[in-house]
């Protein structure tokens, strides 16, 4: 019983963290200069495509992106990204999202 709800709360902390990282990552995208509907678009796919430690890494980089001083700094932070799941499931939903009618 109190592994279940150990597990059960477990579940629920990692369900709410992606949840975070989707909601950031939708609006550090429309901060970056992609619509709102891309954005959206790309933060389910990207959802679908990631886990939760992926999908929060990624929005980690998204987030320095819009901080990012000048675009010599945006360009450093995305060639900082070393996970090639990411890159895949950005590269794959910004092409998918762009792309829909």
């Amino acid at each position: 019983m109190r592994l279940a709800i150990l597990a059960i709360t477990a579940a629920f902390f990692i369900t709410g963290c992606t949840t975070v990282a989707k909601n950031s990552l939708r609006n550090d995208l429309q901060r970056i200069g992609f619509s709102e509907s891309i954005s959206e678009c790309m933060a389910d796919q990207l959802e679908d495509r990631l886990d939760g430690g992926d999908l929060q890494e990624l929005a980690w980089h998204v987030s320095r992106l819009t901080r990012a001083s000048s675009s010599q700094a945006a360009f450093g932070s995305l060639k900082n990204i070393d996970n090639p799941r990411v890159i895949a499931a950005a590269t794959a939903s910004a092409l998918s999202c762009a792309l829909a009618p």
